[in-house]
Parts: C-alpha cells; sequence; structure tokens
C-alpha cells in the first residue's frame, strides 16, 4: 500500500460518501441528464483506472519510498525528543498567532492574511502536515515500542486537536491512515480488525459532528451571539454533518457542470486552468510583477455558476482544459508529480524526520482530493525546501564537529 493506492481511495471515498448523502438527503432529481452523467463518471473511473494500471506496470510499482511500509520502518528511527520538538514548535506557533492575531485554525485566515508577517504566515500551511505527522509517528510509536506509551499518546492527542483546528478533512485523512496502518500490522483482516474498523468508523462520525457543532466558535473568537452547545449535544446531533455535506456542492456535481458545459460557444480555453496554474507557482522573486490567478473563479465565470465553495479537483480542471482527452493529461500530470515527489524522497531517504515529514506531506496533497494544479505545484516546493534545509543544516553541524581543535599547549614556552 502507497500513495498512488490511498490517493485513488480517497477519489472513490469522496466520490461515493458525497453522492450518498445526495442520493439519500435530496433523493434522485431528475434534473440530471443521464448522458452527461454518465460522461462524468466514465472519466472520473477510466481516469482512476488508467492512473492505476500505469502506476502498477511503470516504474513506480517498484518505488519502495512510496510504500506505507518503509515509512514506519522511517518512524522507528524517528526520537521522542525531535517529535517533542516539532510539537513544540508547532504549539507555540498555535498560541501566538492565537493570542497575537486571534486566529486560531484556518477558518478566518482569508481575512486576517494580509495582516500577518510573511513569514508566519508560510509557516503556518506547514502545521497541519507537522501534526499529521506526529499523529502518525505516535501511532506507529506506540504499537512497536514498549517504552515512553503515556508520552506518545499525550503527543498523538494534542497533535490531533492541532489538526482538528485545521478542519474535517485533515481529520479524516489521519483517521483513514492511520486504519491503514493497523490494517498492515495486522496482515488479515481478523473479526477484531473488522470490529476496530466499525469503531472508528462510528468515530468519525461523531468527531465531523463535534467540529460542525464548535466550528464558529473555533473559527470566530470575537462573536458572542453563538450559543455553546453542550457536548453530549454535539456528538449526537448528526445533522450538522450530513446537513453540511448536503449543502456542499459535491465532487461530481462540479464535474458534471464541466461534462455538461463542453459544447457551449464561450468554452474555448484550451488549456487555460493548466497554463495559469503552473504561473502561479512561479515564485514572485523569479517574476517581477506576478499575478496570481483564482483558478476557481476562472472555472466559475466560465461555467456561468456561483463562485462559492464549490470542491476544485484535478479530475475537473483537466476535463475542462482538454475535454476528453484530459483522462490522458490527468494520468500524465500525476505521474510527473509523483516522479518530482520520488526524486526528494530519495535525496531524503538518509535523514529519517525530514523523509517522514515530507511523505506525509505528499500524502496529505494526494489524500486532499480538492486540490488544484497550483497545489501539487507547492506541494513540491514545500518538499523542496524542506530537503534544502535539512542538507544545509546537517551540513553546517557535520563541518562544525570535524573542524580541528587547536592546541594551545606550549604556546608561550
Amino acid at each position: 500500500m502507497g500513495i498512488v493506492e490511498l490517493y485513488i481511495i480517497s477519489i472513490y471515498i469522496y466520490l461515493g460518501v458525497y453522492t450518498a448523502v445526495d442520493v439519500v438527503k435530496n433523493g434522485v432529481t431528475p434534473d440530471f441528464n443521464v448522458n452527461f452523467l454518465f460522461k462524468t463518471f466514465s472519466y472520473i473511473l477510466l481516469s482512476v483506472l488508467l492512473l492505476y494500471l500505469f502506476s502498477q506496470t511503470s516504474i513506480f510499482k517498484n518505488y519502495k519510498l512510496f510504500k506505507l511500509e518503509n515509512l514506519i520502518e522511517k518512524i522507528k528511527e524517528i526520537t521522542l525528543k525531535q517529535s517533542i520538538f516539532l510539537l513544540s514548535g508547532i504549539s507555540l506557533i498555535t498560541l501566538y498567532t492565537y493570542f497575537r492575531y486571534g486566529l486560531l485554525g484556518r477558518g478566518d485566515v482569508a481575512f486576517l492574511e494580509e495582516s500577518l508577517p510573511y513569514y508566519l504566515s508560510s509557516i503556518r500551511y506547514i502545521i497541519p502536515t507537522a501534526s499529521f505527522m506526529l499523529c502518525v509517528i505516535s501511532y506507529i510509536k506506540f504499537t512497536t515500542t514498549s517504552n515512553y506509551k503515556f508520552i506518545w499518546i499525550v503527543v498523538g492527542l494534542i497533535s490531533f486537536s492541532i489538526a482538528f483546528l485545521y478542519g474535517r478533512r485533515i481529520m479524516f485523512t489521519i483517521i483513514l491512515v492511520l486504519v491503514i496502518l493497523y490494517i498492515i500490522q495486522s496482515k488479515r483482516l481478523t473479526s477484531r480488525v473488522i470490529f476496530s474498523l466499525l469503531i472508528l468508523s462510528f468515530s468519525t462520525i461523531l468527531l465531523s459532528n463535534v467540529f460542525q457543532n464548535y466550528r464558529y466558535l473555533i473559527y470566530d473568537f470575537h462573536s458572542t451571539n453563538e450559543e455553546k452547545p453542550a457536548l453530549r449535544d454535539a456528538l449526537l446531533n448528526f445533522e450538522t454533518t450530513t446537513d453540511n455535506l448536503s449543502e456542499r456542492t459535491a465532487m461530481w456535481k462540479l464535474n458534471y457542470l464541466v461534462a455538461q458545459n463542453q459544447n457551449h460557444s464561450f468554452y474555448n480555453d484550451y488549456g487555460l486552468l493548466l497554463l495559469e496554474g503552473t504561473k502561479n507557482a512561479i515564485p514572485s522573486v523569479i517574476w517581477e510583477g506576478k499575478k496570481v490567478s483564482d483558478l476557481d473563479s476562472i472555472l466559475a465565470t466560465n461555467l456561468l455558476i456561483p463562485v462559492t465553495d464549490f470542491p476544485s479537483n484535478i479530475l475537473a480542471f483537466t476535463n475542462y482544459d482538454f475535454r476528453m482527452n484530459g483522462i490522458f493529461i490527468f494520468v500524465l500530470f500525476i505521474l510527473l508529480i509523483l516522479y518530482c515527489a520520488y526524486l526528494i524522497l530519495y535525496y531524503s531517504q538518509k535523514y529519517s524526520f525530514s523523509y517522514t515529514l515530507i511523505f506525509c506531506n505528499c500524502l496529505i496533497n494526494f489524500m486532499n482530493i480538492e486540490n488544484t494544479y497550483t497545489s501539487f505545484y507547492t506541494m513540491l516546493r514545500d518538499n523542496l525546501i524542506i530537503l534544502i534545509v535539512t542538507i544545509t543544516i546537517v551540513t553546517l553541524f557535520s563541518r562544525q564537529s570535524q573542524s580541528p581543535k587547536h592546541s594551545y599547549k606550549g604556546r608561550y614556552v
């Protein structure tokens, strides 16, 4: 089991859960054209199938650096001191942004981004990945070592609490990855594993209920009008989760709108989103006067839909950019991103801590299906920065430790 397989599983989960909730809450509506529905789901299924086949028949099949089993072995080399150091760092940043700017999590960052120092807004983007990484490390350490089990539980709980502030999606990602790791460690699907999966699934729903009931309190500290619900009521209020899922545009609905509007006269920007997404990824220090394009706004404008919180995804973007040829562009794009990610992982494998952080950053970005071209470019940039910083620090410390020690004995004799 590796990054490619988890990416495919995530696509099917997003597609299946939102579709199921739509059917349960709204029923099978006759407003959708059967031909476009068939075209939408065929595009998604064929794209995913081709990606899987290419990943199994190409050189990616033997890339152990993408495998969770390799991640487990690397995590075993990470020390408790390293984990506590990272946890202390993200905790201090979280507390500082709260007490200094009233910002906790990601909810109102759009309103405060300009008032945040550039270095702080940049560092904050690594907090979800770091908290996710610490949750995975804590689980592996707890299940594979007999030392400091209580401390690892505390590290895991604090890390999960920080991740909780950054949204329901990362919370689901953590739980799903832990479930997969549990299955890998169990090596077979026993009744105990099945029971544990059922418990985790139900726990995920309860956590989603809590998040939906408290999210506005988490994201708006200056509001005094919100009444804080009791924890028991928040846990058992399942409507907040189902209502939120049904109110948001489902992944398949956005892809349906793309398929539906392909024959319109205004729909003639071949490869536009890929071009603009690539331009967005170019650092402003290289491109003076660079202007960032909002890919969601471009898509919404050309589809004649409101610019709302719809689930942007590469499958919809490649379909918009290249019509049915986008199936092959999607596969090529993802394989190219995977190859670049592999190169970074390859050169970071000597440094277990950095390798784990880079691997977890890849996992979060691939398992978060609502991503754009720019998101993947940014992932590679962040991974490269982590690698460069690691090599620089290791090199400096290595040179310092190897520098000759001058002896002053006998100088004044």
